[in-house]
């Protein structure tokens, strides 16, 4: 499953940043994304409310949360947001099993 994580770096890591790079950066995420089972598929850093943009394969949820823990740990990001990709046909079969069986309160 897809994975997309969006990230704040604190004022350290953009201290750290001046003396780092583009790539540098990714080969570190793709070394993350490794050592926790994952693929790294996509990486970029942004304009706007998020500085960076984070797309990883795994193969569960607790695999990305284990990743997020660890990265957000490091004390370097001061905001993560991470989504998960949902099987939206799955999730429509069972709304649509359910919507008949449900009823709001006072009916």
């Amino acid at each position: 499953m897809k994975v997309v994580a969006l990230a704040k770096y604190n004022t350290d890591a953009w201290k750290g940043m001046i003396g780092s790079s583009f790539q540098e950066r990714k080969a570190v995420m793709e070394k993350v994304c490794e050592s926790a089972g994952a693929k790294l598929t996509d990486f970029m850093f942004t304009r706007g409310e998020y500085d960076v943009l984070v797309i990883f394969e795994v193969p569960s949820e607790e695999v990305a949360l284990g990743a997020a823990i660890a990265v957000n740990a490091s004390g370097a990001i001061k905001d993560l947001v991470t989504l998960s990709e949902i099987n939206i046909d799955g999730a429509l079969e069972t709304a649509k099993r359910v919507a008949s069986s449900y009823a709001p309160p006072g009916n």
